[in-house]
């Protein structure tokens, strides 16, 4: 009887730690779903634990499965809820497609920004909530007895099995499979990379589609298309915001030489999709892909422009590759030897070079922008270079400071 009630001790701790990991997480996320605790995350608190107690239970017949399975559902659970700590958003198929496209350099800078006190705070408070609770809890298992409580959870297991079975019906397996985080996570990876997938054909599909145009005449020889990042216009001084960062568009808008758009937002919140969005005829109402769509620069290729696509980013994520195979000519400052800080201020001089040759010409500009770390988007001639020495709230509102220099470098720069 006693090694029974060993055993019983040691699946129930593997047993109540996964239950307890599997009903924390999907009760956190339909938290940030609904926005508060109302009604509705009572009815799947019910629905998910008995569908989650049989799948739990089933585990324990397969201990290293149950090991595994796991070590992997904390790693993927304790990443998803310090990644919304910092970002206010949970694993989506776009937060798989963001790390699939950024380089080395914007991952180091992630790095640095994400290892903070805070960092490691959250980081202490998951530890707690996530091992000592339930640690407890089980440590109270051994003065349960065990005669009573085989029958208690005997019902709650027959019980479970008949939700079990419902939830094998079409019409709720999805839902009920949803109860389920690694399923959830596993399942917006798979669509990115399909989504991954579909961009590298893109430069193919791209090149299939035939445009027929009527040239009309046009007096503008040249075409500057600047595409910036990172920056909300809330940030910016033409669109209301009190800080001081867009000065020369300033004197123009008060000199009515300046086209302010006021009800333009970005289609997507990642370079990734945003840009494909921007750069073709895709939009809500039409059902194809954004590759299957003409597209800005193969237009005035047909319309007899020369095309340059001038980036500060990656050569190797979807809109590099695709845009700049699809113009008449390429510039990345990534490929200049010797290019450790690759400011903004490169790709003008590039652009002031193609500026000398005649003819029609369509320079496209992708800049860097506010990316983080801020200091390191603009010389040091310009401010700030650093805010390691800089303790507590003093460095935050230097970091403030630093974000609208990199804005203001920016848009001075560019204009």
């Amino acid at each position: 009887m006693e090694k029974i009630e060993k055993i019983f001790l040691i699946k129930g701790t593997i047993f109540f730690f996964l239950l307890w990991l599997h009903m924390g997480i999907n009760i956190f996320v339909w938290r940030i779903e609904h926005g508060k605790f109302e009604k509705r995350i009572f009815e799947k608190t019910m629905n998910s634990f008995f569908f989650l107690f049989f799948v739990n239970a089933i585990l324990l017949f397969f201990p290293y499965v149950a090991y595994i399975y796991a070590t992997i559902l904390i790693i993927l659970c304790f990443s998803e809820t310090l990644f919304y700590f910092e970002y206010q958003s949970l694993f989506t198929s776009n937060t798989f497609l963001v790390l699939q496209e950024t380089n080395v350099q914007e991952s180091k800078e992630f790095l640095k920004e994400i290892l903070s006190f805070r960092f490691f705070r959250n980081c202490f408070l998951l530890f707690l909530l996530v091992f000592l609770v339930p640690y407890f809890l089980v440590w109270r298992m051994r003065e349960w007895n065990f005669d009573t409580f085989q029958y208690f959870w005997s019902a709650i297991f027959l019980f479970s099995c008949v939700v079990f079975l419902q939830a094998q019906l079409p019409k709720k397996r999805k839902r009920y499979y949803s109860y389920l985080p690694l399923l959830r996570i596993l399942k917006a990876y798979s669509d990115a990379r399909q989504q991954r997938k579909e961009n590298e054909l893109s430069l193919e599909e791209q090149q299939k589609i035939e445009i027929l145009i009527e040239k009309a005449e046009n007096k503008a020889d040249t075409l500057i298309f600047v595409i910036g990042e990172s920056a909300s216009r809330n940030y910016l001084e033409i669109y209301g915001s009190y800080l001081k960062n867009t000065p020369y568009m300033s004197k123009r808008k008060e000199e009515r030489n300046l086209f302010i758009f006021e009800d333009v937002i970005s289609s997507e919140s990642l370079t990734a999709i945003s840009i494909p969005n921007m750069l073709t005829f895709k939009n809500y109402e039409r059902e194809e892909a954004w590759y299957q769509c003409p597209n800005l620069i193969s237009i005035l290729n047909k319309a007899g422009y020369e095309t340059y696509w001038i980036s500060n980013q990656s050569k190797n994520e979807t809109v590099g590759r695709v845009f700049s195979s699809l113009s008449t000519s390429s510039f990345f400052v990534e490929d200049l030897k010797n290019n450790e800080e690759g400011y903004d201020e490169i790709l003008i001089k590039k652009g002031l070079e193609i500026l000398k040759d005649s003819g029609k010409k369509a320079i496209f500009f992708h800049l860097s922008g506010s990316h983080n770390s801020y200091a390191k988007r603009y010389p040091k001639s310009w401010g700030m270079d650093t805010i390691e020495s800089i303790p507590g709230q003093q460095k935050e509102k230097i970091k403030n400071i630093l974000q609208n220099t990199a804005i203001l470098y920016v848009t001075q720069t560019m204009c």
